[in-house]
């Protein structure tokens, strides 16, 4: 007896008009075969079931947009952004991917958070659990007109989004919502 799983893909390439090179691609895939099961970045498929990633290039990992819930017949955009491992006291928050990255503070901490990989990549950086002290987050370049590169969250349910922009034909972050976040 045989059983097979399998996952086809459709990529659709994204270019500017006044270009032959692709910006990013936009893909498809679907699970089929017997039994179901197939995944897409940890995102089990069952037979039938879809999901539409994004992707910047080769090297960027894929961010699922939009899933169907059933057998392929109800999408559902994501709801949540993926969760961002909060790296500790010291460290560099992970840029790979959107999503969120839930902080814990205990003292004085600080962390670095470099250039993002892609346009249109979004990061929601929370204060989550506070016990006492601040968190300065450091950026590789300013994050703001005013050139701005430090963050710091100060209390519980501080939190600022970033959105990857590019400017002068450079990746950079760019301050969406600010809620509580000294800058400076």
């Amino acid at each position: 007896m045989s059983i097979h799983a399998s996952i086809r893909a459709l990529t659709l390439g994204i270019r500017r008009a006044a270009t032959s090179q692709r910006d990013s691609d936009v893909i498809l895939f679907a699970g089929t075969g017997n039994p179901s099961g197939a995944s897409v970045h940890g995102q089990s498929l069952a037979t039938g079931q879809a999901a539409l990633y994004a992707r910047e290039n080769a090297t960027v990992r894929d961010d699922l947009l939009w899933w169907t819930t059933d057998a392929g017949t109800t999408w559902a955009r994501l709801q949540a952004p993926l969760t961002i491992a909060d790296p500790g006291n010291g460290a560099a928050i992970p840029v790979t991917a959107a999503g969120a990255c839930m902080m814990t503070v205990n003292g004085s901490e600080t962390r670095t958070l470099a250039i993002p990989s892609y346009v249109g990549q979004r990061l929601v950086l929370i204060d989550a659990v506070h016990t006492s002290g601040s968190i300065a987050i450091t950026s590789a370049q300013s994050i703001n007109q005013a050139g701005n590169t430090v963050m710091t969250f100060g209390a519980v349910a501080d939190f600022i989004e970033l959105v990857a922009v590019t400017i002068g034909g450079a990746l950079r972050w760019r301050v969406v919502v600010n809620d509580g976040v000294a800058l400076s």
